[in-house]
């Protein structure tokens, strides 16, 4: 029996481990490929307009994101009783679309009293028929929520990549399709109608992918019940993952929430450009990697293993954790190290090349520049709480939800003093410059990071050490080990941690140098006499700008090259073990 719960042991952290591979693979491609049909979108969107999509996005997003996250929580965590899953699940499809409906209302233009009013409402203005729109997109991920939480539970990655990636997939290039097609007036539809479709398309898809792969299938397992009232040990766990999920959700949007209140729609068009370009890497990479460490820190080390394995096996088991954990924050921390030391110098031309010159104003840049340090902040932070939450017990539990109100409280705090006079000219003495709104928002969410990250590094060295005290306790055999910083914390080299730090600092005295837009007085800038102009007339005056550009991308491309031989040189066991 013993060895049959070790191979148990063995496969499910086989199975999460494995399905990494379709998650990266499948997920950046497929994102990749959307993100370059939603740049052709955006490119024909004006500040406003992108300011009222952030909106909406924002309020159906929250809403079943609160419908939805707990209940996966909750069920991740009793994967190994289907059946209080099934008796429970087919509860999420309604309390989403009641939460969707919600949001509905809320962000309609005018709020109507009847069908007949609603009906002429719906076709008189873009704006509320956007909002049906995405009522109707939403409302299909709710009903497919129990088919998602069916394949987490499986640990089946494929049809989840592929939900979520064709889905949107097809829909952003429905979307860029219509608004090209009406840009050049070969057919007659507003902004607003091109994204209505395509989330109506988006919904769809999604829903038909999850519940195809649900009833072909072949698991015996299922998620249809003949129980009519719900698992309450599962309701109950759902609700105590419930302020966590709620307090977590707020830590991330919570910015938004208070820009949508207090800045123009323009000024939120402008910052939901950044979100999108600067929390890309955190989709496409870290997202996954949280997701697959969360999955299998819950498989391998839940309170039922530990009470049926051996000594051996659990200690096996904290192994397998502790070092799945130091090297999932090693392989972050040096992508979110490179990001924060090439990202700011490069952030203007890098909006430009996407985005085109109207969206490449400082207060994008800025705030683009700052968020490549937010980057680095959620790089170490994602991965420790997603070992956080797959251990927590119930007492831990009730003391890490009250951690996160208070730094909640101090979090909002300091966004309700973003616009203080004291804080601006605090800030402006300090760094001598002026901070946008943004940017500020942006600061304030790298320093909640951080401290949510002391927190989550404390636990894990009490968890640890705990876990193995135990095992030594019950086994004398087993010595007695106390993990230190060092043997949870996987950081970059120290030599690579100081060459990207200068490659930070000549990447932004290189942009500030060679910057085309700003910097023409600069005497290091690059200036071509005008005689070859007048000699060579059918060279344009733009190669003078162009040569500029090459000079910083060159400058940046022999920083990266010596940061590859010198990673290469320091972690060339990592590389191997990994």
């Amino acid at each position: 029996t013993g060895k049959n719960e070790k191979k148990n042991q063995e496969n499910t952290y086989e199975k999460a481990t494995s399905g990494l591979k379709y998650i990266l693979v499948l997920k950046i491609a497929i994102k990749l490929l959307t993100f370059i049909a939603n740049t052709l979108s955006i490119r024909h969107l004006d500040p406003t307009t992108k300011g009222k999509l952030f909106n909406m996005e924002l309020m159906f997003m929250t809403a079943i994101f609160l419908a939805t996250e707990s209940f996966r929580c909750a069920c991740i965590r009793l994967r190994n009783k289907p059946k209080a899953v099934a008796a429970t699940v087919w509860y999420i499809a309604p309390i989403g679309i009641l939460f969707c409906f919600a949001s509905l209302y809320f962000v309609l233009p005018m709020k109507p009293t009847s069908l007949i009013e609603a009906k002429n409402l719906i076709k008189r203005d873009n704006v509320a028929r956007l909002a049906v729109s995405y009522f109707f997109a939403y409302m299909g991920e709710a009903i497919a929520e129990p088919f998602y939480i069916y394949h987490q539970n499986q640990f089946s990655y494929m049809p989840r990549v592929l939900a979520d990636g064709v889905s949107l997939f097809v829909s952003a290039v429905t979307r860029a399709t219509l608004i090209q097609l009406a840009a050049r007036n070969q057919i007659s539809m507003s902004v607003f109608d091109a994204f209505g479709i395509s989330n109506i398309l988006r919904g769809s898809i999604y829903l038909g992918i999850f519940a195809l792969s649900y009833f072909f299938s072949s698991s015996n397992e299922s998620i249809m019940s003949t129980s009519i009232l719900p698992n309450f040990a599962l309701v109950k766990l759902t609700m105590s993952f419930y302020i966590n999920t709620f307090v977590k959700y707020m830590l991330s949007q919570g910015k938004s929430y208070i820009l949508a209140s207090t800045q123009s729609e323009a000024v939120q068009g402008s910052y939901s450009i950044v979100q999108g370009l600067g929390s890309l890497i955190v989709r496409l990479f870290f997202q996954p990697l949280e997701e697959m460490g969360f999955y299998t820190w819950s498989a391998i080390l839940s309170a039922d293993n530990k009470k049926e394995n051996d000594t051996t096996t659990k200690l096996e088991n904290i192994e397998k954790a502790r070092l799945l954990l130091r090297t999932l924050l090693k392989i972050t921390s040096y992508v979110g190290f490179c990001i924060f030391a090439f990202g700011p110098g490069n952030a203007r031309l890098f909006v430009r090349a996407i985005y085109g010159k109207n969206w490449a104003n400082e207060e994008v840049t800025t705030t683009l520049s700052v968020y490549c340090f937010y980057v680095l902040c959620l790089a170490i932070n994602g991965i420790t709480e997603s070992f956080v939450r797959a251990t927590l017990t119930t007492l831990w539990m009730f003391y890490y939800n009250i951690f996160m109100i208070l730094s909640t409280l101090f979090y909002f705090l300091l966004l309700l003093q973003i616009n203080s006079t004291f804080v601006k000219s605090m800030l402006l003495s300090l760094t001598g410059r002026e901070w946008n709104p943004s940017s500020l928002f942006v600061l304030i969410n790298s320093l909640n990071s951080l401290i949510r990250f002391t927190f989550n590094i404390l636990y894990i060295k009490y968890y640890l050490n705990k876990a193995r005290k135990e095992i030594s306790d019950e086994d004398k055999e087993v010595e007695a080990l106390t993990y230190t910083y060092s043997d949870i914390i996987g950081l970059p080299a120290s030599s690579c941690i100081i060459w990207l730090l200068s490659c930070f600092g000549v990447g932004i005295f290189s942009d500030s140098v060679y910057n085309p837009a700003t910097h023409f007085d600069n005497p290091l800038y690059i200036r071509l006499p005008k005689e070859i102009f007048e000699w060579f007339p059918f060279i344009p005056i733009e190669f003078q700008q162009i040569s500029s550009i090459f000079a910083h991308i060159s400058i940046i491309y022999n920083l990266l090259m010596i940061f590859l031989i010198t990673f290469i040189w320091n972690e060339s066991a990592f590389i191997k073990e990994s």
